[in-house]
């Protein structure tokens, strides 16, 4: 029989909410009551909360910067030797887990069809005139691409850099 996949609720990850992990059944109220008592007690007087593995609660999408004591070369390493001699090791980084969706049936008249390019690979007009950042925007643009095409490209610039003065790309 194959292992049951927890559920998530739609809205963990988002950062709107705390949810705290509680067993499928009324059974797990008994343990269930301390962990959210807790919680919401560190929450209302303002004391920092722990990890969701220390706390009992959903990951909520939030990650934050903190200072370990050994450098994360060593730590890479060590996480690498216990993969490798089959021992368990948690990944500082985890990847997303993506559903499967099925792709839409093709388009019948592409001529008559509005097409968008929607991309997070950081394309802006040469020389970032909206100076997005590099890493961790703090804003979107919106860029038409009238006129360009495969011999004007160069119009664009896939890697912004705030501290490019001449408003050159590094490729």
């Amino acid at each position: 029989m194959g292992r049951r996949r927890r559920w998530t609720p739609p809205w963990v990850g988002t950062g709107a909410s705390w949810v705290v992990r509680i067993k499928d059944s009324a059974a797990g109220m008994r343990e269930a009551l301390p962990a959210i008592a807790s919680l919401v007690t560190k929450i209302a007087a303002g004391v920092p909360v722990g990890t969701p593995e220390e706390d009992g609660y959903f990951p909520r999408g939030i990650r934050v910067n903190h200072f370990e004591s050994e450098r994360g070369s060593k730590r890479a390493v060590q996480m690498l030797v216990r993969k490798i001699r089959g021992e368990p090791f948690r990944s500082e980084y985890p990847m997303p887990v993506f559903d499967r969706v099925e792709p839409s049936p093709p388009v019948e008249d592409l001529a008559r069809a509005t097409v968008a390019l929607v991309t997070s690979g950081g394309i802006v007009p040469k020389g970032n005139p909206d100076r997005i950042e590099s890493s961790s925007a703090s804003k979107f643009g919106n860029c038409g691409l009238e006129g360009v095409t495969g011999s004007t490209y160069a119009q664009l610039c896939p890697y912004p850099r705030r501290s490019a003065p001449t408003g050159s790309c590094l490729r």
